[in-house]
């Protein structure tokens, strides 16, 4: 923070730009997760219960094919178990 308000001419200014770029990157992981997550399966209670923890993993999460773009975009993201 140090650096930014140096950089910066006004708190106020560091504070927003703190606030945009807090916001950019949640938005960005969020559908990052989102693509790797959505249009999967939903399970109810009862086969949570029974289905163990990686098994679970493994049904609730889908491939994304590799390209340039989705290994910039997920930042290797992709390359988790089923993602």
């Amino acid at each position: 923070m140090f650096t930014l308000t140096w950089r910066i001419p006004s708190w106020a200014l560091a504070i927003l730009f703190y606030c945009c770029a807090q916001a950019t990157g949640g938005l960005l992981i969020g559908i990052v997760f989102t693509v790797g997550h959505n249009a999967m399966e939903v399970l109810t209670a009862d086969e949570m219960k029974m289905t163990d923890f990686v098994r679970l993993q493994l049904r609730t999460t889908r491939n994304v094919t590799p390209s340039w773009f989705s290994d910039f975009f997920t930042g290797g993201l992709n390359y988790q178990v089923y993602h």
